[in-house]
Order: structure tokens, then C-alpha cells, then sequence
């Protein structure tokens, strides 16, 4: 049901999601002043024996949506997991009766995905799964916003301390250079509203590397890609490290 044809008095605010999304998502590397917006979008009642949604990616209603919160109400059912998947890896959520492990059925429990990861829910075999969909947008605003105490320290990262590390390298790119990283999600970066969105508007893997590389000291930039050249992409698994760069003159 659209949010037009129902009232709700649940707030993902005052229950403390949207904070513990907020911290997750932004990295705060520029404005302390970014936040995050949830706009409820639907209300998804699936009955058992035959309720299910088939795999599908939603469709961005803006270029500054970053994810999607749903919000499991306290209904008992069995079946209904919800499979949420991005690139190799798949994540199955269990908010039935029996997927619990402990946690009581009267609890509000809810999952959070980037609005590009494709998902699906699974088949209802016993009662109604009832859940409440959020969009989240990057918000700014003229005060402190929720998301301005990140719950991830970028030095605990392995990546931080293997690029550190190569850095250290005496020989390592002695001559400066540049590396080129493809973003692992899809972002709006063909509008003014979605460029400005950027860096915090990055996802994942893509906000861990550009945290990483920050935080190091590097000079880093985003830059949308109009053509690939593969005889200038470079695999890795082709160098074992050991060998001197080629000179020139």
C-alpha cells in the first residue's frame, strides 16, 4: 500500500535506526552537516501460502537515495526471508518465527541495503509478513546531523594498513602516479544533484577505499568514466610485485 492509503505511528527515528544508519553510511570526511533522510514509502503485507516478491532492483526516486530501510512489524509468520544480493555476495535476512535464534517475536527488527543490490522476498508458508519500506536520502542540513559520530574506525581496515604499507616502500611508484579504482555501485553522477552528492554519497567497498586512501594523505577524486580503454586496465594477478617497474628514457 502507498503511504497515501494508510497511517502508521512508528518512527525509525526515536527507535534509534536511523542513527545506527547514519553512522554506517557517512563518513563525515567534509561536512559534519550531512545527515540522513527516511521518507516511508510503502506498507508490503505478504500472506501466507503464496506471498513472495520475485528478484528485482528498485528504481531510485532521486539521485541522492542511497538506501532502502524495511522495517519487519511484530507479526507472526514462517517463511518470507528476505535475500538481498550485490555483486558475489548474498545476504539472507530471517525475521520469521523460527529464523529469530532467540530474539522475541514481538520486537521490531528491520534491514538496511543500498538501493542498487538486487533482493527478493522469499515465500510466505505461515501467517502474514508485514513490513514497513523507507527510502533514505543524504540529507544536508545547517546543524549537526545524525551520522556525525562514524561507528567505524578507518584504521581497524585492512585495507588501511596494506596501503600504508605499500606506501612505505621506498620503490613504490617513486615517480608518483596515478591509480584508477572502479566503483563497485552505481551512483547518479550525470546530474548536478548527484554530483554534489559525492564522496559521501559512496557505498561500501567504494566509501571504505576513499576513506582509506583519505586518511593516508593521498590526493583522491571521483571521476565518471566515459569509455574503458583495456589496453590501459592493468591485472594485478600478472605481476607478482617482485619485478622493477620499466624505465624509459
Amino acid at each position: 500500500m502507498d503511504r497515501s492509503t494508510f497511517s502508521v505511528d512508528f518512527c525509525p527515528y526515536e527507535t534509534g535506526i536511523i542513527d545506527t544508519v547514519a553512522q554506517l553510511l557517512l563518513s563525515n570526511v567534509h561536512q559534519a552537516t550531512k545527515g540522513v533522510r527516511a521518507e516511508l514509502y510503502k506498507l508490503n503485507i505478504y500472506s501466507a501460502p503464496s506471498g513472495f516478491f520475485k528478484p528485482h532492483v528498485d528504481t531510485p526516486r532521486s539521485s541522492i537515495q542511497s538506501e532502502s530501510l524495511v522495517v519487519a512489524l511484530p507479526c507472526h509468520h514462517e517463511g518470507g526471508q528476505l535475500v538481498v544480493r550485490h555483486a558475489d555476495q548474498t545476504i539472507t535476512f530471517d525475521r520469521s518465527a523460527s529464523g529469530s535464534q532467540g530474539r522475541t517475536v514481538s520486537a521490531v527488527q528491520w534491514a538496511a541495503f543500498y538501493s542498487d543490490c538486487e533482493h527478493e522476498v522469499k515465500e510466505v508458508t505461515e501467517g502474514h509478513r508485514i513490513t514497513l519500506t523507507y527510502n533514505l536520502y543524504y540529507s544536508l542540513g545547517v546543524g549537526n546531523l545524525t551520522g556525525n559520530s562514524p561507528a567505524m574506525d578507518v584504521t581497524s581496515l585492512l585495507l588501511y594498513h596494506k596501503v600504508k604499507a605499500a606506501l612505505e616502500i621506498p620503490n613504490f611508484m617513486a615517480n608518483g602516479g596515478f591509480l584508477g579504482i572502479y566503483c563497485q555501485h552505481a551512483y547518479a553522477h550525470s546530474t548536478d544533484e548527484g554530483i554534489v552528492a559525492l564522496p559521501e554519497a559512496l557505498k561500501g567497498t567504494d566509501m571504505a577505499i576513499y576513506t582509506v586512501f583519505l586518511a593516508l594523505g593521498l590526493d583522491i577524486s571521483i571521476r565518471g568514466v566515459l569509455k574503458v580503454d583495456k589496453e590501459m586496465m592493468y591485472d594485478d594477478h600478472q605481476n607478482t610485485g617482485e619485478e622493477d617497474s620499466p624505465q624509459h628514457d
